[in-house]
């Protein structure tokens, strides 16, 4: 679906049911058709996510001082934005912002025509292009083993 131009794919499914090595297949596979390609796990919210994201801010070559947490935020995004060629963001984990207020990293970067974004989650969000993973029945787990 990223390869169709479609700007936003959720790989949804239970923990543990590998969409996180989904993910990782995904850039493995097609590596070479990004310019630069950003992974991100969400454990807390995506904001904190990404201002705290050493390889990222790294990367991106970005250190802080003395600014906000909104600031710091506001940075990494521009400096995001700014990347040209067509571009990878994973954020792996995503959970939605808890209210409307809070800033959502994926409809800004979404609306961005050089990046893509793919996301794995536990959440059900029927905003984006969908990629459920279900669970293997006795037979197809016996299949695949063979």
């Amino acid at each position: 679906s990223l390869q169709k131009n479609l700007p936003t794919v959720l790989v949804n499914g239970l923990g543990g049911i590998g969409k996180t090595r989904l993910a990782k297949e995904y850039i493995r596979r097609h590596l070479d058709k990004y310019a630069h390609v950003v992974w991100v796990e969400q454990t807390t919210t995506a904001v904190e996510a990404f201002i705290s994201d050493a390889t990222l801010l790294e990367s991106l070559g970005r250190t802080f001082d003395k600014e906000t947490e909104q600031e710091r935020f506001d940075l990494v995004l521009s400096d995001l934005k700014k990347r040209g060629g067509t571009n990878l963001l994973v954020l792996d984990n995503y959970q939605r912002p808890d209210n409307e207020e809070d800033f959502d990293v994926i409809s800004y970067l979404s609306f961005s025509p050089n990046w893509r974004v793919l996301l794995t989650s536990r959440e059900s969000i029927m905003d984006f292009e969908t990629l459920e993973l279900d669970i293997l029945s006795e037979a197809e787990a016996m299949e695949l083993f063979k």
